[in-house]
C-alpha cells in the first residue's frame, strides 16, 4: 500500500465497512460526521489524497460516488491495515 496516513487508514476502513454494511457509499456529510470534521470539504480531500494514491475513485457530480479500487480488494482487507 502506497503511505497512506493514519487518518486515510482510517477513511478507507470507515468507507469499506459502510459499503459493506449498507450497499452504498457514504456521503462526504457523513464521513465528516464520523471523524468530527467541521465540514464535508475536510472528507472531500481526504479522499482526494486517497484518489491519488490508487485506493479509490470519487466519481465527480454523483451522489455516494465513492469506488473502492481493486487494488484495495486485491491486497487484503482494508481492516487490515490499522494493525
Amino acid at each position: 500500500m502506497r503511505n497512506l496516513s493514519s487518518r486515510q487508514k482510517e477513511i478507507l476502513v470507515f468507507c469499506e465497512a459502510f459499503i459493506q454494511s449498507n450497499g452504498y457509499a457514504p456521503t462526504y456529510q457523513e464521513i465528516a460526521n464520523e471523524f468530527s470534521f467541521k465540514s464535508p470539504n475536510a472528507a472531500y480531500e481526504h479522499l482526494k489524497a486517497l484518489q491519488a494514491k490508487g485506493m479509490l475513485r470519487v466519481v465527480p457530480r454523483i451522489s455516494r460516488g465513492i469506488v473502492l479500487t481493486g487494488q484495495v480488494r486485491a491486497t487484503q482487507k482494508v481492516s487490515s491495515l490499522l494493525s
